[in-house]
């Protein structure tokens, strides 16, 4: 399993992270969390799950080539962006996925 960190912001009252593991059994995550303080506490959690035959397709939308290491393409992406709208991307290139989310404490 490898695991690269692709977002860790970290305010005085905010804190999101992001992070895509490609596990043993060949498929991509791409994890997230997000809490905030403010009047009242917000924490929210999210992953999107890519079987292995889905990878390639991702590679391609991520502008790389058979053979390219995914979790150094999606890096790139969210090292260049200041937000990535991920599911939308994922949608708009037609690229297959799982998702999960929870919002609460």
């Amino acid at each position: 399993m490898r695991k690269q960190t692709l977002t860790d912001v970290r305010t005085p009252s905010s804190w999101r992270a992001e992070w895509a593991t490609l596990h043993d059994d060949g498929r991509l995550t791409v994890e997230g969390q997000s809490l905030s303080r403010g009047a009242d506490f917000f924490e929210h959690e999210w992953a999107f799950t890519l079987a292995p035959a889905d990878i390639p397709a991702l590679v391609a939308m991520l502008g790389g080539t058979d053979g390219d290491d995914p979790l150094a393409l999606l890096e790139t992406l969210f090292q260049a962006e200041a937000r990535v709208d991920f599911r939308r991307l994922l949608d708009r290139h037609g690229v297959r996925f799982g998702f999960w989310s929870r919002i609460g404490d």
